[in-house]
């Protein structure tokens, strides 16, 4: 008895191993595939850039590598910024002083933040 439930599920697990390969079903379409990593936002952002700041000053981060990336991430967040502007009113441009202006002072409130915790 235990010889053929043994040899049932060397069977069942062959079948399940090997029906993969053999299958005609249709692959997937990584053009509608959607992912956590598609949607980029402010808050996320912010939150890596306060990052960088921690890691900078206790020494993890070199100082060309911290600028190299602060800079990417204020990019991001200005490009962030202006889709938000452009979704609440669409028509009127702001500079990016004033972006980097809004940036600059959500990092310190999260900064103050954090020395409170």
């Amino acid at each position: 008895m235990a010889i053929i439930a043994g040899t049932m599920l060397v069977l069942v697990t062959l079948y399940l191993v090997i029906r993969p390969f053999f299958s005609q079903e249709k692959l997937w379409e990584t053009e509608r595939i959607e992912d956590d990593l598609d949607d980029v936002t402010l808050t996320g952002i912010y939150a890596t850039m306060n990052e960088l700041d921690m890691e900078y000053e206790m020494g993890k981060l070199a100082e060309d590598d911290y600028r190299s990336m602060k800079r990417n991430y204020e990019a991001l967040a200005i490009e962030e910024l202006r889709k938000q502007e452009q979704a609440d009113d669409g028509v009127e441009e702001t500079t990016d002083d004033v972006f980097e202006a809004e940036i600059e002072r959500e990092l310190e409130e999260m900064r103050k933040a954090r020395e409170q915790s």
